[in-house]
């Protein structure tokens, strides 16, 4: 059985390799353009910080080490755990504008991911690697068709203490824009860092994200990322049973706005626990965007070495065209996604 699950496992690591080195389809509300910015709708796409409300500082997911590198939380009795991750979006766009009338589109993508931790044997150090889609678009309007992607690796390494994890990762930023027959080429460089306080039952985690910037190849030469700054909270009541919040702020030029998140996980069959969140997000960009979501999960446990977990999440963004306000969107979104987590050794 250990060799046939190994066998499994690594022929299923050989294909998850293969579809991240393929070209993704994916489709969003498309890129923002604006004299100071060009950027796609932020991804989740892990399943369990999907499932807790879009959590990205304390849940028990390798995917935290690309947004809080010290927030690894749970069983950690491997020295080496491989987690991969795929979502995919159903994206219904509604616009209404009083010279074209109504009309509808319906759009659809999917992502992967990868993220790997080494865990040394009696030393406080990991170290980890993290492959993500961070940003996705594809945007029809009219004649005008723009699609890109962008993507981060993070190098992450966390220093374990008795009850303080200190992190740091250096994140590379890399992706394309291609509109009107021609491509833009994106790339910037970024340090993250990150906290977490264990104080009895409750842990406490904080992350900061500079602002990034990003060279791109055509005559603007450089654009920006907001700041992010996240803060979390994580009340475990037993070890079948906890609490999270989190609130993320994005400051951009003078505008600040935030993510706020509220998730619960219980136990309800042996291995196999249950999964709900809420998150409510306003737009650093289009005044006013606010996309409510409510999601949900399952994780499922083989073996005491393999993890799967599947979630949902269904929002409804409105928001009127920030040039021409007759314009009004109205886009209704339905995530899935799927992540496996193996202990190698």
């Amino acid at each position: 059985m250990r060799k046939f699950l190994l066998r499994v496992i690594t022929q299923y690591l050989y294909l998850v390799i293969l579809m991240l080195t393929m070209k993704n389809i994916c489709y969003s509300a498309g890129f923002i353009e604006s004299y100071k910015g060009i950027y796609g709708k932020e991804i989740v796409i892990s399943a369990t910080q999907l499932s807790l409300g879009k959590n990205l500082t304390l849940c028990d997911s390798l995917n935290i080490l690309a947004s809080n590198p010290a927030g690894v939380v749970g069983d950690r009795h491997a020295n080496l755990l491989v987690e991969t991750n795929f979502g995919s979006l159903l994206n219904k766009v509604s616009i209404s504008e009083d010279r074209i009338g109504y009309y509808e589109e319906t759009y659809s993508f999917t992502m992967g991911s990868l993220a790997l931790a080494y865990y040394f044997n009696r030393q406080p150090f990991v170290f980890g690697l993290v492959y993500l889609p961070e940003y996705e678009n594809n945007y029809n309007d009219g004649n005008i068709n723009t699609t890109g992607s962008m993507y981060s690796i993070n190098l992450p390494i966390l220093f374990r203490l008795k009850q303080v994890n200190l992190g740091l990762a250096v994140k590379t930023l890399m992706g394309n824009l291609k509109s009107h027959n021609s491509k833009i080429e994106l790339s910037g460089n970024s340090i993250i860092v990150g906290t977490k306080i264990d104080i009895g039952d409750v842990s406490l985690a904080c992350a900061y994200h500079p602002e990034a910037e990003l060279k791109i190849t055509d005559e603007r030469g450089t654009v920006k990322l907001p700041n992010k700054i996240l803060f979390g909270v994580r009340y475990e009541f037993s070890d079948e049973s906890k609490l999270y919040s989190e609130i993320k702020f994005y400051k951009f030029d003078s505008r600040t706005d935030f993510l706020f998140s509220l998730g619960a996980q219980m136990k309800i069959y042996d291995n196999v626990q249950l999964l709900l969140g809420y998150s409510y997000e306003r737009n650093y960009y289009l005044e006013t965007s606010v996309l409510p979501s409510l999601t949900c999960g399952i994780i499922t446990e083989f073996f005491n070495k393999l993890q799967f977990s599947v979630a949902t999440a269904y929002g409804k963004e409105n928001y009127a065209d920030p040039i021409n306000s007759k314009r009004i969107y109205s886009m209704d979104y339905l995530l899935i996604s799927m992540s496996i987590t193996y202990k190698v050794f």
